[in-house]
């Protein structure tokens, strides 16, 4: 037999993924030491794992497995057999989206548009104007003169600044040309040539950016111009074209009061949009990137993260008020509410360091003496 620590190792899964399909009765222990509450595992059961991860994979859901597993063979040929249609179904489904995207762009209006990852494939012609940093000043509609950036409309828009780097080099989704703004939509693998126009105006020069990526995702106000202004005609490189850095090397101090395993529960885009008493109703468990942090007493914690092969976890560390991870310092906030722990801590991924745009996860301390609380 082995320990609940030993047989998850043996099978590359966390030991708090095996006590979650225990509690949801999926894959239980062969044993259970009635008077410690131990859980032993025998080497066998590494098979039921296997099958387990290989169901997630497949797209089903956890209650779909515990059918799969308890039901006969007959019941499992007919599971698979009608995962197999769905799955040919949504395969359809995507070929269909596909030929849409190929027709909408033969439209020439829209641009160029290239398949693929690369921006090395796209052919570049110098403009040495275009050179440095651009600041993102609003959107202008179309059939509107550009008379002073006091008539633009102010909107949110993720591209703040632009830094076209010398040889049109790729900086985060974006790269150039003459008279173009390549933008590589990540989701649809593709990359759209965008027109753009310098001009000069009460004495700045501004790059006018029809951004045809905003019309392709439906994002609003894809009609008209993107106005940036140039602040500067510097050589940047990529890691200077990382306006947002991080300091990763802050000293520890302790935070008692954080202590213990804390249990994802909400995202909003600013602290003061959370309510205990009403969820963000766009949150779910198929979209959060964390399912939890653990914090120790000696400045060490682990953040458990969900992925298709189930739980895993990763290490980082901790001083009071930010979480340090290998590239971010997240900032977090400690609440309490109806004798209720809270924490809200910043997020942030890979776009963080050219936009500075951060959202907000909350935590909610777990029970000391939940099972959650012996992660290994």
């Amino acid at each position: 037999m082995l320990k609940i620590n030993e047989f998850a190792k043996l099978c590359g899964v966390t030991v708090h993924t095996l006590r979650y399909y225990d509690k949801c009765n999926i894959l239980c222990p062969h044993e259970t030491d009635p008077s410690s509450g131990y859980r032993y595992y025998h080497p066998e059961q590494k098979k039921d794992v296997e099958t387990i991860l290989t169901l997630k994979d497949l797209g089903f859901s956890l209650e779909d497995i515990r059918e799969f597993l308890t039901g006969g063979a007959s019941k499992r040929r007919y599971m698979l057999g009608l995962r197999k249609l769905q799955l040919y179904r949504e395969s359809c489904i995507l070929q269909e989206n596909i030929k849409k995207i190929d027709k909408f762009s033969e439209d020439k209006n829209l641009g160029y548009y290239h398949y693929g990852t690369s921006f090395s494939e796209i052919p570049f012609e110098d403009d040495p104007r275009m050179l440095g940093r651009w600041d993102y000043c609003g959107y202008l509609p179309d059939n509107t003169e550009f008379t002073s950036e006091e008539i633009l409309i102010k909107d949110f828009f993720l591209h703040k600044t632009l830094f076209l780097l010398p040889r049109g080099e790729e900086v985060w989704t974006y790269a150039w040309s003459k008279n173009v703004i390549y933008c590589h939509l990540l989701t649809y693998n593709l990359i759209v040539s965008q027109p753009c126009t310098l001009f000069s105006a009460n004495g700045e020069t501004y790059l006018a950016v029809q951004w045809i990526s905003a019309k392709i995702i439906g994002e609003e106000n894809s009609d008209g111009v993107r106005i940036f202004r140039q602040i500067d005609t510097a050589i940047y490189t990529q890691e200077t074209a990382q306006v947002f850095q991080d300091d990763l090397n802050l000293p520890y101090h302790p935070d008692p009061k954080i202590i213990g395993y804390w249990k994802t529960i909400d995202f909003v885009t600013s602290p003061d949009l959370f309510s205990p008493e009403k969820r963000n109703e766009d949150f779910s468990s198929f979209t959060y990137m964390y399912d939890g942090i653990h914090f120790y007493d000696n400045g060490e914690a682990l953040m458990v993260l969900p992925s298709i092969r189930g739980l895993i976890e990763a290490a980082c560390r901790y001083t009071a008020g930010y979480i340090i991870t290998e590239q971010f310092t997240l900032h977090y906030e400690y609440r309490r509410h109806k004798n209720n722990d809270y924490l809200i801590m910043e997020h942030k991924n890979g776009d963080y360091v050219h936009t500075g745009m951060v959202g907000y996860y909350v935590f909610r301390r777990e029970d000391k003496n939940s099972d959650i609380q012996t992660i290994i």
